[in-house]
């Protein structure tokens, strides 16, 4: 009885072993095999994007995504209006579950935010040049007023995501991602150069003027991601 009981741990042990074996001789297989990786273009409120995936296990795959974008808006502040020059650069190292094994993905990562804008006073919406700062009106003719906005330079990512994994049997597939990116509270900064700054009232108004901006960027903390796109299996 002891050999029949012996032999069959033994069995089981093996065929145990042969399973994990065989299951991570398929996952490994599946990252090196050149067949199984997908490159895709996008676009959305990142920016242009380029998205590399490669499956790690049959549910789960790695991904890494590249965004940038540049252009030009104006910001309205409470008393200014402001040319604005945004700047939009984001790396992500991200991890994608597929629950079903199909389309549906869940989607989790950190990005490197090197998202910022550039500002500059519009003398075009000021009459004479005459712009208030914290409340004090300030003659900006011949003097330039500059200001700063950063993030977070680490940011987490979560979302959802529809499209065909690697491992699917789509060549081609259509790809949408809907998430969150938290880059933290707005980092402000102003300062003006010309001969405002003579003014010894100007440094106490400018922080005054930082505030509101922060004040009027307080949905930016929390950032919508949406983005479309294609991606190409090879």
């Amino acid at each position: 009885m002891k050999r029949f009981f012996l032999l069959l741990l033994t069995s089981c042990s093996f065929v145990f072993t042969s399973h994990a074996n065989e299951t991570m001789s398929d996952n490994l297989a599946a990252v090196l095999d050149y067949s199984n990786w997908q490159v895709g273009g996008k676009f959305g409120t990142l920016g242009a994007g380029l998205d590399l995936s490669t499956p790690i296990a049959s549910k789960h795959h790695a991904r890494v995504n590249l965004n940038a974008l540049n252009y030009n808006i104006s910001v309205e502040d409470k008393s200014i209006n402001y040319d604005a020059d945004v700047d939009l650069l984001s790396f992500g190292i991200l991890y994608d579950f597929y629950p079903y094994n199909r389309n549906l993905r869940l989607t989790t990562g950190l990005y490197y935010n090197g998202n910022e804008i550039e500002l500059s006073n519009n003398s075009s919406n000021a009459a004479l040049g005459r712009y208030i700062l914290g409340g004090v009106p300030y003659d900006l003719t011949g003097s330039k007023l500059n200001g700063q906005i950063e993030f977070n330079p680490i940011a987490p990512y979560v979302g959802l995501g529809y499209g065909s994994s690697v491992l699917g049997h789509k060549q081609w597939t259509f790809s949408v991602d809907l998430g969150i990116l938290y880059q933290g509270e707005p980092d402000v900064e102003l300062s003006a150069s010309g001969p405002v700054t003579a003014d010894a009232t100007l440094a106490a108004n400018l922080e005054k003027e930082e505030q509101e901006l922060k004040d009027e960027l307080s949905n930016l903390p929390f950032y919508p991601v949406v983005s479309f796109g294609m991606a190409y299996r090879f």
